[in-house]
């Protein structure tokens, strides 16, 4: 048919170059132009060119290799060699239940039959016929006027009267006719009958239940499946060959793996009865970074798709004859029959390799192909979209924007479906699909866009609103510090068009964020500052920002102002405004205000945190690393602390102090009066420490002591609690007492100023001894106290304070008494 297509259009061609040599010159011009042929006006014609189109194709049509994400096949791969592993084939239970299994039954049986027939008995058949004899009567009749009657009797006996009108004295004749009846007797034998024979049927049957597998044969099948999953599982985690590359140096590196996926349609004729559609694929690498390596098939999916076919054969025979006699007859017959029933794999899809085209000894090509087969005893190939998958790992950079090329070729072959040989090709049906197409290398890394200030909403509590706007791959997430946050973490938002998410300012301001593809590649998430081109051209990045200078001032006895000068004050009019960090602490948003004042910055911090973070980092949010700039605002030795007192010597109506802080060279002690300070140790302008004497009256009529730092806010300092002279013993109750017991005794001083004593809110009756020094109790079992043996609070209540004594209760109390 093809060649009879070919010999068509050459005629078709040859006509045309004669109509065409017969035109004039302007038409033959035209007739010969580039111009795309003119579209069809009619259905006839658009029928015509689509049969046209179909004779001209050879059934298979693959479009062009499509790039997926390697990192995500790799996922599945992990995922199902994950799964493999979990598999506990080997099963001890199994093994033990089948030992002594019976594996099988056979059963012989044998039968013989005969039958002998005589001759059979004689037949006697009797036949009547009718008479073989006439004899005719006539009589003369002459009567009056009256009925002629006339009688006729058949040969058979039967008599016939026929009677008349007949007129007086008129003459008639009388006839009569007779016949013999005649008997034929004939004798017959029945026909001889070959006798039929059939062998006795078997008593006895082969049980159909209780079989099995012995257990070494099921053990033999569960170590060969443990020793497919093990195979498998090397093959999804691939060969080290073809992971690592050996380069100069012996340098060893990952391959660069690609995954392409071959869209293929198959749309089948009559010329492709009983034929294989082959798709052919030849991979050349660009670059070698090993020194003569070819690029390495790691995976082909699918490696084979099969169908399991269940097939039927039944053969049968059957022979019978008998033999016939004149005294006797014989017969018998004989059957035999064979029936097989199996399932058998039919291939749909199978992947193999081969040879590519080449000089001997290069190593630039791989090559791999596809076969699809008609099965389920069908004749064509069937129609439809088939997608096909390869791995390949190339010798090459990760940085290259192109691994290699692609060539794809299509063809036809021979097919035998009763054998499952493939034999050759079919002529005229190769094709060149795609010749020499790259590979291109894709990046995962999606940057949002646009991203600025206009993206960012404080929400207060220390918290940002962050929205990425674009559409970013499944898999995709944000980094901020060692925080994940992906597709349904709390406080984030995956949506079509763009990613929200909810992060503390803190980690934003002092932990790197980024956006991360799915295949780990991670793009910092920037917030670009420009500014003018002094020629007007395209605006450059700025500088980061310089602190001039720092200064640190008390605002009360807890917070002191930190106050920066930056060398330039636009910062923050393009971008997110510059915050302070201290010590993880970030200031310029809502929960920590900032003031800003041209290039003057200041912020509120409590005095501790400057002393235990003495360092201040001026940055905008989402910045470059190096867009920054840090200061010390105060030295940061050790022996520096808050403003505090240390107690160095306690007298009789004194106490020394040491104060320790910072910046006290200026420090003057404003209350109480009178107080003056010492140097301890070199003076000047760092000096941390100095001694002050304040009086017992002075610590009893003062609790605070109100300081200035030269003509900054005053603040206080705490002053402890000093008790002068000997230190009055605690009370306590004297000795323990029984249960049921009504009285006890409290020792102690400063009795004379005591008002109540309760138990559990109750009050318990007491009486103070004359020296003040005495309580004693009474009505304790009236009031709970003494009930049961425990522990029990009693508490003292005075003019100026509480305290608190123990009574301890005992089952029994017993008391040595010394001689």
């Amino acid at each position: 048919m093809r060649l009879q297509t070919r010999n068509l259009n050459s005629l078709l061609l040859a006509a045309t170059l004669v109509a065409t040599a017969c035109l004039p010159a302007g038409a033959q011009t035209r007739r010969t132009s580039n111009a795309p042929p003119a579209r069809p006006q009619t259905a006839r014609e658009w029928e015509q060119r689509i049969n046209n189109r179909d004779r001209e194709q050879n059934g298979i049509r693959v479009d062009e290799p499509k790039v997926y994400d390697d990192s995500m096949l790799q996922q599945m791969l992990t995922a199902a060699q994950a799964k493999l592993a979990s598999m506990q084939v080997l099963d001890q239970g199994v093994l033990v239940q089948k030992l002594g299994a019976v594996s099988g039954a056979s059963q012989q049986a044998s039968s013989f039959g005969l039958t002998v027939q005589g001759p059979a008995l004689p037949q006697v058949v009797t036949t009547s016929k009718g008479a073989t004899q006439t004899v005719t009567e006539s009589q003369q009749v002459t009567g009056s006027a009256g009925t002629t009657q006339t009688v006729t009797q058949a040969p058979t006996g039967l008599t016939t009267v026929n009677q008349s009108q007949q007129s007086a004295g008129s003459t008639g004749n009388l006839q009569t006719l007779s016949g013999a009846a005649t008997q034929d007797v004939q004798q017959t034998r029945a026909a001889a009958v070959a006798p039929s024979v059939a062998a006795p049927p078997v008593s006895t049957s082969v049980p159909t239940t209780g079989f099995s597998v012995a257990s070494s044969d099921i053990l033999n099948e569960q170590m060969q499946l443990t020793y497919e999953i093990a195979n498998l599982s090397l093959l999804i985690d691939g060969a080290l060959s073809d992971r690592i590359l050996m380069g100069k140096n012996d340098l060893r590196t990952v391959k660069p793996r690609i995954t392409l996926g071959f869209p293929i349609t198959l749309t089948p004729d009559r010329r492709h009865k009983n034929a294989v559609a082959v798709v052919e694929v030849e991979v050349e690498k660009k670059e070698d970074m090993a020194g003569g390596e070819a690029p390495t098939v790691t995976a082909l999916l699918p490696r084979e798709k099969t169908y399991n076919v269940a097939s039927i054969t039944e053969k049968n025979l059957s022979l019978g004859g008998g033999v016939v006699t004149q005294v006797m007859g014989v017969g018998g017959s004989w059957f035999r029959g064979n029936r097989t029933y199996y399932l058998v794999k039919d291939q749909d899809t199978l992947a193999l390799t081969f040879p590519p085209d080449g000089e001997p000894g290069e190593k630039k090509k791989v090559g791999f192909l596809w076969q699809f087969r008609p099965v389920l005893g069908q004749e064509y190939v069937r129609s439809g979209l088939k997608q096909t998958f390869v791995q390949v790992a190339f010798p090459s950079n990760w940085s290259a924007k192109s691994f290699g090329n692609v060539t794809v070729r299509t063809y036809w072959r021979r097919y035998d479906p009763k054998k499952g040989v493939v034999k050759e090709v079919i002529p005229d049906s190769l094709t060149e699909s795609i010749v020499g197409q790259p590979i291109t290398n894709y990046t995962l890394d999606v940057k949002p866009n646009p991203f600025n200030l206009s993206h960012l909403e404080d929400l207060g509590n220390g918290q940002m609103l962050v929205q990425l706007e674009g559409r970013f791959m499944t898999g995709t997430y944000v980094r901020v510090g060692s925080q994940f946050l992906r597709s349904g973490s709390p406080a984030t938002s995956f949506e079509y068009n763009r990613i929200r998410f909810v992060a503390p300012i803190a980690d934003l301001a002092t932990k790197k964020v980024a956006l991360v593809s799915r295949d780990g590649t991670e793009l910092p998430l920037e917030i670009e500052h420009k500014v003018e081109s002094p020629g007007g051209g395209r605006p450059e990045n700025k500088k980061a920002p310089i602190i001039t200078a720092a200064r640190v001032s008390t605002v009360d006895e807890a917070n002191s102002r930190v106050e920066l000068t930056l060398n330039d004050g636009t910062y923050g009019q393009e971008g997110p405004p510059l915050v302070m960090v201290i010590g993880g602490r970030v200031y310029g948003y809502s929960d920590a205000p900032l003031e800003r004042n041209g290039a003057v910055l200041s912020a509120v911090v409590p005095t501790a945190w400057i002393l235990a973070h003495p360092e201040v980092t001026v940055k905008p949010l989402f910045a470059a690393e190096d867009f920054k700039a840090s200061k010390k605002l105060i030295d940061d030795d050790p022996a520096r602390r808050s403003e505090s007192l240390l107690l160095f010597e306690q007298g009789k109506s004194s106490a020394k102090f040491i104060i320790y802080g910072s910046r006290l060279h200026n420090l003057n002690v404003l209350y109480p009066a009178g107080v003056v300070k010492t140097s301890v140790g070199g003076g000047g302008a760092a000096r941390t420490m100095y001694m002050v004497e304040l009086t017992a009256d002075q610590l009893k009529t003062h609790k605070q002591m109100v300081v200035q730092r030269g003509d900054e806010r005053p603040f206080v300092i705490p002053l402890p609690a000093l008790e002068f002279g000997p230190k009055p013993a605690e009370p306590k109750v004297a000795g323990r007492v029984s249960v049921g017991a009504d009285e006890a005794v409290i020792q102690g001083p400063g009795f004379a100023d005591l008002v109540r004593v309760t138990f559990q809110g109750l009050d318990v009756p007491f009486r103070k001894s004359p020296d003040g020094r005495e309580v004693r109790l009474r009505r304790l079992w009236a009031v709970g106290a003494t009930k049961t043996a425990a522990v029990r609070p009693l508490v003292l209540i005075y003019k100026d304070g509480v305290s608190t004594v123990s009574l301890e209760v005992v089952d029994s109390k017993v008391e040595t008494v010394p001689r």
